[in-house]
Order: C-alpha cells, then structure tokens, then sequence
C-alpha cells in the first residue's frame, strides 16, 4: 500500500518483506497438511499394489504354464484384476483427499481474510467451496488411478516384450507401487493442497468482488532456484483484475504437477492483502 509517511526508497524492501512474510505463513499452514495427505497416500498406493497382486497372481497362476520362470505368452487378467483393486482402495484414496482439501482450502480462505483484516465469516457452506469440492476429490482418484494403469500397462509391455517371468514382472509391479508411494505421493499432496489453498483465497476475493470491491490478484512464487520459468513469468505480471488469466493462462495457482505458488489479493487501491502496490 502507498504510504507517504514511509520513504520510496524502503518501499522495495518492505514489499520483499511482506512477500516473504507470506511465503514463510503458507509454508507453516500447509507443510503438515502436505505431510499428512502424504502419508495417507502412500498407505492407499501401497495398498492397492498389495491388493492387485494378490488377485492378479491367481489368474496367472490358472494359466497352462504356471511356472514362475516361464515367460508368459500373454498377461491377460491385469486390468480386471487392478480395476478390482482400484475399486477396493478407493476409499483409501478418496477420504484422505477430501479431508485434507476441504481443510486447506478453509485455510485460504482464512489467510485471504486475516492479511485484509476482515471480520467476516467463512465456512465450507460457502457456494463457492461446495462448488469447488463437490467433486473434487472423486474426480483426482478418477485421474490418479487412470495415471496408474497407464504405467502398469507400459511395464507389463516392456516385460513381455523383453520375455520376463512372471516374477520378474510382479517384482517390478511391486518396486512401481513403492516408487508410488514415494514420489508420486509426495507430488499429489503438494498439488492438491497448494491447489485448495490458493483456490480459498479466490474464493474471499471474488466474494469481495460480488459485494461490489475492484479486487486484483498477484502470483506469488517459492522464490527459490527450483522455480519453474513459467511461475516466473506468472509473477512477472505483477497485479492484475482478479477476473484475468496470468500469463500461462491459469486463474491462480497452481500451474503444474509439485507447483508451489500462492497467490495474493489486494484492493485496486492497493490496500489489504500483503499492503502492496
């Protein structure tokens, strides 16, 4: 915000200030809301795997050559057997990303409204929140387990055609599974909550915007080297109408897979959310 008690020469350092003020509030608001999703995730691929392989197992075994050392002519009974197991761990998926996205998004919207110093209520029967998680959560295991099957089909191929056992596939199967459980784990609740956080602060600041306020936005990023070119480039807009796209052509953050983006409001006349211009 402008403010012609305070010098123009240390208005750049308060801004850089106030960002990283904002930075260091999301990190310690999300970061265990991230670890946990995290480690729900990793129990629920975990679980699938073991689930898939356990029903997959049988129907290679029904095979004629049941040989552990054989290779098998075909691999059929994969898909029926991990959409078995998709099917049994879908609520492993789905609870845990509901929880923690409704949870975060409620924290968003918290900051939004705590960095404005409005004392205005907000909970999750806002229109706008049930809206945003109605389906949500279904929808991300819809996609999580369509990425898995993807990947399982490349290894079940890439054993075949190189003429592995059985065994040998199942074990890379299981190794996928654990990989599963790490990174991708990992890359899903960062995602995700960053997603519901940044989508809470929309959230206030196009209610502010219904109740007839000029309201901007800005992309704040990590601010460190693991920063991708195109967040950069999002930040490089500086303020813009809350309505408008930034430069990669989303609405606020986040903009890829592990995005760790925020994004700020602030009145046209550049009062509230971090007191910047």
């Amino acid at each position: 915000m402008s403010n012609p008690s305070v010098p123009s020469v240390l208005l750049p350092s308060i801004k850089r200030f106030l960002r990283e003020a904002r930075r260091a509030r999301k990190t310690a608001t999300l970061t265990p809301a991230e670890q946990k999703l995290r480690r729900s995730m990793a129990r629920a691929f975990r679980a699938q795997g073991a689930a898939f392989l356990r029903r997959w197992h049988p129907v290679r075994e029904a095979d004629p050559a049941p040989d552990d050392a054989s290779v098998p002519a075909d691999v059929r009974g994969w898909e029926a057997a991990l959409a078995d197991a998709q099917e049994e761990t879908y609520s492993d998926f789905v609870g845990p990303l509901a929880e923690d996205i409704a949870a975060a998004l409620a924290s968003g919207a918290a900051q939004a409204l705590g960095e404005m110093s409005l004392d205005v209520a907000f909970d999750l029967s806002n229109p706008r929140a049930v809206a945003y998680l109605r389906n949500n959560a279904a929808d991300l295991v819809t996609g999580i387990n369509s990425t898995t099957r993807d990947q399982l089909r490349t290894v079940i191929a890439d054993g075949v055609e190189r003429g592995a056992s059985y065994g040998e596939i199942a074990r890379e199967i299981s190794g996928r599974f654990d990989d599963f459980a790490s990174a991708r784990a990992e890359l899903i609740a960062t995602t995700e909550m960053g997603n519901a956080y940044a989508e809470g602060n929309m959230i206030i600041g196009r209610d502010l915007r219904d109740a007839g306020l000029t309201m901007e936005k800005s992309w704040l990023t990590a601010g460190d080297d693991r920063v991708d070119p195109v967040c950069d480039q999002n930040e490089g807009d500086g303020w813009i109408p809350i309505d408008e796209s930034f430069s990669s052509g989303d609405d606020r953050p986040t903009a890829h897979s592990g995005c760790r983006c925020d994004v700020e409001l602030q009145m046209s006349d550049g009062s509230p959310a971090t007191g910047e211009e």
